[in-house]
């Protein structure tokens, strides 16, 4: 396999989990469960303003979906931008297979089998592609 292809999926994955969030976020969660009003109830002073931790977990998780969303895109960017420096290539994925994998971890301690599986596979996305990667000799260019 190509080692554009591993960088585009890994980087189409990171978008459709940003999607999903944000997806389920805005439209998907049951905001008035109790448990949602429970979080309501409890406000949490800031600097400057007051939110209930419903607003705060609402913003945290949007968040997330956002920079996922980006993560994905900027290295669908990056892909464009590197495609034929193996070199600099090689670096970027061994760093989204680092990032990829500490978001794994953090989905199988905290979250559930979707997130979690879909991290676990950009890592090793990510890891293929950089072991794929075949930098050239010096006296190559």
């Amino acid at each position: 396999m190509q080692t554009s292809f591993l960088g585009k999926l890994g980087a189409w994955i990171f978008i459709i989990v940003g999607l999903g969030h944000l997806y389920f976020q805005l439209f998907a969660t049951e905001a008035d469960s109790s448990a949602a009003s429970q979080l309501r109830q409890i406000q949490v002073q800031l600097p400057g303003v007051q939110r209930s931790m419903l607003q705060l977990n609402s913003g945290f998780s949007l968040t997330m979906g956002y920079l996922l969303i980006g993560y994905g895109v900027l290295n669908l960017l990056i892909l464009r931008a590197l495609g034929n420096e193996p070199a600099r290539l090689q670096a970027i994925w061994r760093f989204n297979s680092a990032v990829s994998l500490g978001l794994a971890v953090l989905s199988l301690r905290y979250f559930f089998i979707f997130p979690s599986s879909s991290f676990s596979i950009t890592t090793v996305l990510y890891a293929l592609a950089s072991r794929q990667v075949q930098p050239q000799h010096p006296s190559q260019t």
